[in-house]
C-alpha cells in the first residue's frame, strides 16, 4: 500500500513538473515577443521559481527512492534558467516580498508523500 501511495505521489509531481513547464514555456514566449527583458516578464519569472526548491527537493527524494521522474531533467534546467532570468533586476510580484522554495511548510506542496 506504502509503494502503491508513493508511486501516486510521483505521478502527481510529474503532472505538477508538466504544468510548471507549460507555464514557463508560456513565458519565454512573452519574453521573445519582446526587444529586451521588461520587468513583468522577470516578476512572473520570481512567482514562477516561488515553489521551485521544493519541487526540486521533491524530485530528489523520488529519485533518492528509485523512481524515475519524468520531466525531472527539464525542470532543473528551467529552474537554473529562470534564477539566471531574475538576476538581472531585482524584481518583487505585486509588491510582495518573493516568498522562497525553503519558506513554504510542507502543506503548502505536500511531497514526498508522509510516512505512515
Amino acid at each position: 500500500m506504502k509503494a502503491h501511495r508513493e508511486a501516486m505521489a510521483c505521478r502527481k509531481l510529474e503532472a505538477t513538473l508538466q504544468i510548471g513547464l507549460g507555464l514557463y514555456k508560456g513565458l519565454q514566449v512573452l519574453n521573445d515577443a519582446t526587444d529586451d527583458i521588461h520587468s513583468e516578464v522577470l516578476d512572473i519569472a520570481s512567482w514562477w521559481l516561488n515553489p521551485c526548491e521544493q519541487v526540486e527537493s521533491s524530485i530528489k527524494w523520488f529519485e533518492q527512492h528509485d523512481y524515475k521522474v519524468e520531466g525531472a531533467m527539464e525542470f532543473r534546467e528551467v529552474c537554473k534558467h529562470a534564477r539566471a532570468l531574475i538576476q538581472i533586476l531585482p524584481t518583487r510580484w505585486k509588491g510582495q516580498k518573493i516568498i522562497r522554495g525553503s519558506e513554504l511548510s510542507s502543506s503548502d506542496f505536500p511531497y514526498p508523500p508522509e510516512p505512515e
